[in-house]
């Protein structure tokens, strides 16, 4: 956070030289930093002692010019917060590294997305706080954690990121990291859905685009904050999965495969097409998809029985953590030998 702090330092010095009436004057200034504020001392000044910048609170910042010709920002703090203020932070800096995060995520490196996320927290960038929630939540990479994921879907809720409020919806109707309350979910699916309707459309990034459609395809098919619509949210996971997001391939997988009513809907069984879904699920990296995938082509289930591709994705998931792929695989061996 620091060097987001001294951009903003940067730019009120050019204030106060222009307040002064010395825009075009020569005077350097140092950028010093302590605990309780960042002041800008011309350069013949005595410099005070620095240290640690306090990155854990809120910044409401205030600036008080001096008559030495110094300007002081001070930071009024918000007790117990524990939110840093973003609005000087070097965004493009926090989507690089957000975007590297969301590169390892989508192939499949739970673990590695989920330490370069932790590691740069601090940039308090709403999508890293998202998607590192929806890790916790799912437990991809990290240990399922409903208290930190609720922590995190809350912090880039309240950034306005409708993915994110989406998520904490689902916890706090659920009663996951959070006390149990229905009405309250609603009324937030309700906003997270609105807002997420118009973000996915201007959205540039292709991931973030496709959890905005796993996710609205979610409320679609479920009647969460909009009435529901089947048709209408399997299009929108079918868009998602489009896109490549691996969730909404793992759900299509389980809509398609199982058909059935949903609500006052049918969805019509689809064995192919689930396949295709699992399989795409499964090379991300997630294991229900790979132990799924290779049940079907052991069953031939949408597809000709094919022992050795059963046998690749039986071992990926028992690989992977998956019980009952290990289960499936000791039996197979068991009975052909």
């Amino acid at each position: 956070m620091k060097r987001a702090y001294r951009l903003l330092a940067a730019g009120l010095m050019i204030l106060h030289l222009y307040a002064a009436g010395q825009a075009e004057a020569s005077a350097s200034f140092t950028i010093v930093e302590d605990d309780s504020q960042i002041m800008l001392i011309e350069d013949s000044a005595p410099a005070p002692a620095v240290s640690g910048w306090d990155s854990g609170a809120e910044m409401v910042i205030r600036q008080t010019p001096q008559a030495d010709d110094t300007i002081i920002v001070t930071p009024e703090t918000t007790a117990g917060s524990g939110q840093q203020d973003m609005v000087m932070a070097d965004r493009g800096e926090a989507e690089d590294v957000f975007q590297r995060a969301e590169t390892s995520y989508y192939s499949g490196d739970f673990a590695g997305a989920v330490r370069l996320m932790r590691e740069n927290l601090d940039m308090n960038y709403a999508p890293m706080q998202g998607l590192l929630g929806l890790c916790y939540y799912l437990g991809y990479g990290v240990g399922t954690n409903d208290n930190e994921a609720y922590r995190l879907f809350s912090l880039a809720a309240d950034q306005g990121d409708a993915g994110a409020l989406y998520c904490k919806a689902r916890s706090t109707e659920l009663g996951y990291g959070t006390a149990a309350d229905p009405p309250a979910a609603k009324n937030m699916y309700e906003d997270a859905v609105s807002a997420m309707q118009s973000q996915a459309e201007s959205e540039s990034d292709p991931y973030t685009r496709g959890r905005l459609y796993y996710f609205l395809g979610c409320a679609h098919v479920y009647g969460k904050g909009v009435r529901q619509n089947v048709d209408q949210g399997l299009d929108y996971l079918s868009r998602s999965f489009a896109l490549g997001d691996l969730n909404a391939a793992y759900s299509l997988g389980a809509f398609y495969r199982n058909g059935g009513e949903i609500g006052y809907f049918t969805c019509q069984k689809d064995p192919a097409q689930a396949l295709a879904c699992y399989e795409a699920a499964a090379q991300r990296g997630i294991p229900d998809a790979m132990y799924r995938a290779g049940m079907m082509y052991l069953n031939g289930e949408g597809t000709v029985a094919d022992s050795t591709k059963a046998g690749v994705y039986l071992q990926m998931a028992a690989a992977s953590g998956v019980s009952e792929a290990e289960r499936v695989i000791n039996e197979w061996v068991a009975a052909n030998g």
